[in-house]
């Protein structure tokens, strides 16, 4: 048992000091104690934070739904792309399949040269091959897709399922009228800015970091708590706690108020302050510069859809002006009116403008890609 060490004097033996006991050789205490907060500023402040943290990380979410969105509709848009070049290329092989076959009938009729027959499977084999690079570069592009959605086949880890992409190119994600983006959505350029979850995340930073200043000023406020306890001890030389007889168990009850009061701290809550007050000016300054750059990028997105709605109207005249071009030389050619050159020539035009004009689209299905991203409605892309 603990030992503690008297002076004699107290049992008449001065000088000296005597080991004594104060406990017996069994103590037991059993019982509950309860404590409540009644006032605690830097534990209010924590919950506050804690809260802000949640929904910074709801946010989060948010902002990476809408990159996926983003980054999916985009490969979708380039397949669909690739896919409506590659069907391009097969029809412009088709057609020198057939002006092969009309150039050899004319060669063994002798209109035509040996070179001129040449150059048509030349030109054809050309157009094979950029064929074949398409496929590659349309399989490639599937594959990454299958990758970004998380696309495979079960039980596997390679991305080999099967995936069909039903809609067109020409199917628009904004249908308007007017050039207005902002009158899309029937909101104002900054309300439209303010719905980004790029922007929300700064604001709630900034929020975040003017809570942690709240939480170091919290440390020079008082904590008063209450307390409570109540148990029964029993304190024996043997260990007969549960046998009957003389009373061996002994109740006790405590309550009270515990007020802590901080003084000094070595100057770290003022060293906190300052640091949260440097925080909130870079957070607010970072919240200024990205509405400017998001304002910028939504009129460069306004700006390039006008210029893709104006480029694909331009282009579908120009694809019909070919056609009609084309089609007008391969009956003089027929006739032996225009030369093999002429129609090679009118068809790679044709050929050339059905590939701007595609591009032309693709380039409008990007610009409202990049304003409904830009205005922070990107999810009404799944609504469609």
């Amino acid at each position: 048992t603990p030992t503690q060490m008297v002076p004699g004097e107290i049992f008449g033996q001065p000088g000296t000091t005597i080991p004594i006991s104060l406990f017996v050789k069994h103590n037991i205490t059993a019982g509950f104690k309860a404590t409540q907060t009644l006032y605690d500023q830097t534990a209010f402040t924590a919950i506050s934070i804690s809260h802000k943290a949640e929904e910074i990380s709801k946010i989060n979410l948010e902002k990476a739904q809408d990159d996926l969105i983003y980054d999916v509709t985009r490969l979708y848009y380039l397949i669909k792309v690739t896919e409506d070049q590659i069907k391009i290329y097969q029809e412009n092989i088709d057609r020198l399949e057939s002006l092969s076959k009309i150039t050899e009938l004319k060669y063994k009729a002798g209109f035509l040269l040996d070179t001129d027959v040449q150059r048509v499977k030349v030109d054809r084999e050309n157009l094979i091959t950029e064929k074949n690079n398409l496929d590659l570069l349309l399989q490639q592009q599937t594959d990454m897709l299958k990758y970004t959605i998380g696309l495979k086949n079960q039980n596997k880890s390679i991305y080999t399922a099967n995936v069909v992409l039903t809609d067109s190119l020409q199917k628009a994600l904004i249908i308007n009228s007017v050039y207005d983006a902002s009158l899309f959505f029937n909101e104002s350029p900054e309300a439209l800015i303010s719905r980004r979850p790029e922007t929300q995340l700064l604001e709630k930073q900034m929020e975040l970091t003017q809570l942690n200043k709240s939480l170091a000023i919290a440390g020079y406020f008082p904590t008063l708590s209450f307390y409570g306890q109540y148990y029964y001890q029993s304190q024996r030389d043997k260990f007969d706690f549960f046998e009957a007889g003389e009373k061996k168990w002994f109740d006790v009850s405590v309550i009270g108020l515990n007020l802590s009061i901080p003084i000094f701290d070595g100057l770290q809550k003022n060293s906190r302050i300052n640091q949260a007050e440097v925080d909130y000016r870079k957070a607010s300054n970072d919240y200024e510069f990205t509405k400017r750059y998001f304002g910028i990028e939504y009129n460069n997105a306004v700006n390039k859809y006008k210029n893709s709605v104006s480029a694909e109207a331009r282009q579908k005249d120009n694809v019909e002006l070919a056609k009609k071009v084309y089609d007008q030389t391969l009956k003089q050619y027929q006739q032996g009116v225009a030369s093999l050159s002429d129609l090679l020539g009118v068809e790679n035009s044709l050929s050339n403008a059905r590939l701007s004009l595609l591009n032309s689209v693709h380039q409008l299905r990007m610009a409202e890609l990049d304003i409904l991203k830009s205005s922070g409605k990107l999810k009404t892309i799944l609504n469609q």
